[in-house]
């Protein structure tokens, strides 16, 4: 679970505009965010450490991490601001959560630097507010984490600081 919560920690991305069109959403296909967002800005090939490929986009002012399951599904995001003076705010990172919320309810975020949200069926958001990133993971993706078969901190640092 602590990796799970430091992995939510560098995705508090998004604050002021993301373009108008919702985010990526968990459950996407690789094809789907392409559609949504284009070729990727650039791809990084971390199957050495076990995590698989992250495709990152850069639309707008955001930049995205993806990573995607055996099943070719979306099951971790990182929204990070390019620009340092951009900030997440909560309506921005309660549309994301709505956008990932697959038919399911999320609770409400918690108070404090990192704020975390549940959905009902074990998916995770954490937005580091210092960090200025919000990661979203789906139950897939959390079961993963804990597991050590996938996202951990490391994965979420180069994530967020990635190029």
């Amino acid at each position: 679970m602590r990796r799970v919560l430091w992995f939510g920690l560098f995705l508090g991305v998004l604050g002021v505009a993301w373009p108008p069109t919702v985010p990526a959403r968990l459950g996407e296909t690789l094809e789907e965010c392409r559609k949504r967002y284009g070729a990727p800005a650039y791809i990084e090939d971390k199957t050495a450490a076990r995590d698989g490929k992250r495709y990152y986009w850069e639309k707008g002012a955001f930049k995205l991490a993806v990573m995607f399951g055996a099943d070719g599904r979306a099951w971790m995001m990182v929204y990070t601001p390019l620009q340092k003076d951009q900030q997440l705010s909560e309506p921005l990172v309660t549309r994301i959560l709505e956008a990932n919320s697959q038919g399911r309810e999320w609770s409400g975020l918690s108070d404090g630097d990192t704020r975390l949200a549940v959905r009902e069926d074990g998916g995770v958001a954490q937005w580091n507010t210092p960090r200025n990133t919000l990661l979203v993971m789906s139950r897939e993706g959390r079961q993963q984490a804990e597991t050590g078969r996938g996202a951990t901190h490391d994965t979420a640092d180069d994530a967020a600081s990635s190029r």
